[in-house]
């Protein structure tokens, strides 16, 4: 079987979006990958080797010479013989995600929605490949929407999606001619999969209510490299591995002040914050507290399997900022089966509704907080038996064993 996988990043195991496609695509047997992308970094991950690669940059150098758009190369390099680090691309998208610098968005749009980069060599290279299917996430910008369409016109190759997060009740908040055309895009996209997934159930309802297109939950699997842990670090060791946006570094901010004070009255922790988010100085030194707190930035993915098996308590957060619950209410956090697998405890912080927060409810022996103000009361209690997290580290890798053990190729498409 032959996929291409379109991404609008690189295929790249140390961020989320590349580390779920490994993990969906890992145990599955005679399987050639190819991978569509739209950005200047390289790829990094031991599954796909082919790869056709689009950019800004190239769109507009040859912007009146149409047919030396676009580049195919090969990579053969594994996760583990690449230095990790941040390249000036990574700083510059997650600058413009944090202050939300929507002129860099208008230019990017623009030179995609030209179809300048729809030429002789893209078609070469999807049908030297020649897939059986082409995997793509279900969002509506240019990128995805214009490959789809093309491919629909062309090619025939069945189409399978994934609904990584809610795009469409930002997209029906704020009803400009942009936005309408956005929608509509998403529509197509969405009626083009030949099956669709989503990243949790509660998104495969809302967007079933709204687009009939029958979605079904997909999830990462674990794979269970490390053991059950069977003690307790002194202090104990509080890890967060994920990004600061969507309103989660205010959140890790209130919880370094809460472990500032258990500290001061001598309960010992420390947290450690991982995180490829780009942050400036003073954001740093807010979530840096000596004896307390240190932000150590970004690290790889196999880097980070071991520094979260070897942590007590593992933390998922989510925003209680209004705004913010919107974006992220229907969506799964793939840090969940990152934590299900390294047998340590979890804690999530979050409010009620959504479905991070909801699915982590349903784990045996992981805990909940609802309200901020109550992580000082059950750090002391852990404090007072800290062979609890043990305890609840146990039951949470029963359910992982149950409901996130590998089952090989994907469901039927």
């Amino acid at each position: 079987m032959r996929i291409l996988v379109l991404s609008r990043n690189a295929w790249d195991d140390t961020n989320s979006i590349g580390n779920t496609l490994s993990n969906f695509f890992a145990d599955m047997e005679d399987v050639e990958f190819a991978n569509i992308y739209f950005r200047s970094s390289k790829p990094n991950n031991g599954l796909c080797k082919k790869y056709y690669r689009v950019t800004e940059k190239d769109i507009l150098k040859n912007y009146f010479s149409p047919k030396k758009i676009g580049q195919s190369v090969e990579y053969s390099k594994s996760i583990n013989e690449k230095a990790i680090g941040y390249s000036r691309e990574k700083k510059l998208i997650s600058f413009i995600h944090r202050f939300n610098l929507r002129f860099f968005y208008w230019i990017s749009d623009a030179l995609f929605n030209s179809e300048k980069w729809i030429n002789k060599k893209l078609d070469s290279f999807i049908t030297d490949f020649n897939p059986d299917i082409v995997f793509s996430f279900a969002k509506s910008s240019s990128q995805y929407y214009l490959t789809i369409k093309h491919i629909k016109k062309l090619f025939d190759s069945k189409i399978v999606l994934w609904i990584a997060d809610d795009e469409y009740t930002s997209l029906s908040l704020k009803n400009n001619k942009a936005s309408k055309r956005d929608l509509k895009r998403l529509e197509y996209v969405i009626n083009a999969g030949t099956k669709v997934y989503g990243c949790s159930q509660q998104i495969c309802d809302y967007y079933n209510d709204i687009f009939n297109c029958h979605s079904t939950p997909h999830y990462k699997n674990c794979h269970f490299d490390y053991p059950v842990r069977t003690s307790v670090n002194n202090p104990i060791k509080i890890v967060y591995a994920g990004n600061l946006l969507f309103g989660r570094e205010k959140t890790l901010c209130e919880i370094v002040a809460q472990l500032t004070k258990l500290n001061a009255l001598g309960q010992k922790f420390c947290l450690e914050i991982y995180s490829n988010t780009f942050l400036s100085k003073e954001q740093k030194q807010l979530l840096t507290k000596s004896g307390v707190s240190a932000f150590l930035g970004q690290r790889s993915y196999e880097e980070i399997k071991s520094i979260l098996s070897n942590s007590d308590i593992l933390l998922i957060i989510e925003s209680f900022e209004p705004g913010e619950i919107l974006k992220t209410k229907y969506s799964f956090s793939t840090k969940i089966i990152d934590c299900l697998q390294s047998g340590s405890s979890i804690l999530a912080i979050g409010p009620n509704g959504i479905a991070t927060i909801d699915y982590v409810k349903s784990i045996p022996g992981a805990e909940v907080i609802n309200d901020i103000k109550y992580f000082e009361n059950l750090m002391s209690e852990i404090a007072d038996n800290p062979l609890l997290l043990v305890e609840n580290a146990n039951r949470i890798r029963q359910f992982a064993l149950q409901n996130h053990s590998p089952v090989g190729n994907w469901p039927d498409v």
